[in-house]
């Protein structure tokens, strides 16, 4: 709480905040308190409904802070513009809003040929790996026999050893 002193003035001393002398306070009063916030009759919070353009633009948003190679002002601006120019209906648009929209067009291909390319290189890289597992596998098969010529010149050397001593 908060209070409030109105103040008499005083002899011409001067004095600190902390050492003020009492006769020079006329009354104290408190300041008046804030009313509590209403509350909901059922105390849940409703969900509101959102507009499905809108979420939609959040999307297109999303997907606009995805694409590389444009300046992050650029991108930043254009995101921010989207329910001023994409989400207006074609035939109510200024050509200013069409050239957004343009513009939001051009980011959209680069993001759309960015990712087309990403998934080429991962199927090139699938394609790759049949292969490279092809001749690991080939790897392993060579190595299991060295493996077994050696377990047989152990057991050979162990048996001569066991008739020699």
């Amino acid at each position: 709480s908060s209070w409030s002193y109105k103040f008499r003035p005083c002899a011409p001393r001067a004095h600190s905040a902390a050492t003020l002398p009492s006769a020079c306070i006329a009354s104290t009063t408190m300041a008046p308190m804030k009313r509590p916030a209403a509350s909901s009759a059922s105390g849940a919070s409703k969900k509101v409904a959102k507009d499905p353009l809108a979420a939609k633009g959040d999307e297109i948003a999303a997907m606009l802070h995805a694409a590389e190679g444009f300046p992050e002002a650029v991108i930043h601006a254009i995101a921010t513009n989207l329910d001023k120019s994409l989400l207006i209906p074609k035939d109510q648009r200024h050509a200013f809003q069409e050239e957004v929209v343009g513009m939001i067009e051009q980011v959209l291909v680069s993001v759309e040929k960015a990712l087309q390319s990403k998934a080429g290189d991962a199927q090139a890289k699938v394609a790759g790996s049949d292969s490279e597992k092809s001749v690991r596998e080939q790897a392993v098969l060579a190595a299991e026999a060295v493996i077994a010529e050696k377990v047989a010149a152990v057991d050979a050397a162990k048996a001569a050893l066991n008739e020699a001593a």
